[in-house]
């Protein structure tokens, strides 16, 4: 098993999107976003589609940058969370209201998405 690491600011997390929870504008549903203890894969460790496809083929995923989840305006932690299946599993922590939720949903939509084709 591999240990808990410090995740740097300049590292990027990724969120599966069930294929269900996107908006017509190609942006995750900030309902995706709200998890208290939001679940998420450190690219040290995986992909962007490798994140995506640990819920199935039709899945897709967005990245989160870590700096911007642990700034004063998001104030989230981000805490790897290694498991004994995925060492890239890690954490964003912190209460996420409704409207920190949309503004998550929105800087992952802009920053990088996957979605099969």
């Amino acid at each position: 098993m591999i240990e808990n690491e410090p995740i740097p600011d300049a590292a990027l997390v990724f969120r599966r999107v069930h294929p269900d929870c996107w908006t017509k504008e190609g942006r995750p549903q900030s309902s995706v976003m709200a998890d208290v203890e939001m679940s998420v894969d450190w690219e040290k460790y995986s992909t962007i589609e490798e994140a995506a496809r640990r819920g199935s083929a039709a899945h897709g995923a967005v990245a989160l940058s870590v700096a911007l989840m642990r700034s004063a305006e998001f104030n989230q932690q981000v805490n790897h969370d290694p498991l004994d299946d995925n060492p890239a599993h890690s954490l964003v922590l912190g209460q996420k209201p409704p409207s920190l939720a949309r503004k998550i949903a929105k800087h992952a939509a802009a920053l990088k998405l996957y979605r099969p084709a």
